[in-house]
């Protein structure tokens, strides 16, 4: 039943990622665009779960510890890896650590 509503819950969200797409191939704020062209939640990027058809949601992710990230990742404390623009824009992107959100220049 958890993976019945998983895989609703996931086409629903592209669909509304869909919506989130503007003409251009950008996504909205929140939104990583897969090479389809399809937007995703930010979040579902790097989570070990496929959400891209192309996979690139996944791609450029680490848990193998090599230590290593390619180029425009950021590197978590559990050797995820995460896109550079999630690192300081308020959402804590890295599980369980927020790694991301630390050490981050306080605006106002």
């Amino acid at each position: 039943a958890t993976r019945t509503m998983k895989t609703c819950l996931y086409f629903l969200l592209v669909a509304l990622s869909i919506s989130n797409t503007y003409g251009g191939g950008i996504c909205t704020d929140g939104y990583f665009m897969c090479a389809t062209g399809v937007c995703i939640p930010a979040e579902f990027v790097c989570d070990g779960v496929v959400d891209c058809t192309t996979a690139d949601d996944e791609k450029s992710c680490s848990k193998s510890g090599a230590g290593i990230c390619t180029d425009g990742y950021f590197m978590c404390a559990d050797s995820t890896c995460i896109p550079e623009d999630f690192v300081c824009d308020g959402v804590a992107d890295c599980a369980n650590t927020g790694d991301d959100e630390k050490n981050c220049a306080k605006s106002g």
